[in-house]
């Protein structure tokens, strides 16, 4: 951070490495969230549209429709599995 102060305290030692390690390993969590941002970054129902369906949840459940004019992309999120999908309808 440039913040003059940060809510969670970091010894400068750390500021060194700052996650460097991670975006070397495939499988980091960085790594993935780089690749799901490149994918959502090509999907006209995320970037160049507001427009979704009222969504339907359950105590573990979310889904809803983005929709643009050339895309229709249902988006479930799934809170017990812990897993994200998405669906071009």
């Amino acid at each position: 951070s440039t913040a003059k102060h940060t809510w969670l305290p970091a010894a400068s030692e750390h500021a060194i490495r700052a996650g460097l390690e991670e975006a070397s390993r495939p499988d980091s969590v960085y790594n993935q969230f780089a690749v799901f941002l490149r994918w959502r970054k090509k999907q006209p129902a995320f970037m160049s549209a507001n427009k979704m369906t009222k969504a339907w949840s359950s105590d573990s459940a979310l889904e809803f429709d983005r929709i643009s004019p050339t895309q229709n992309l249902r988006c479930n999120f799934d809170f017990k599995s812990l897993i994200a999908t998405f669906e071009e309808l």
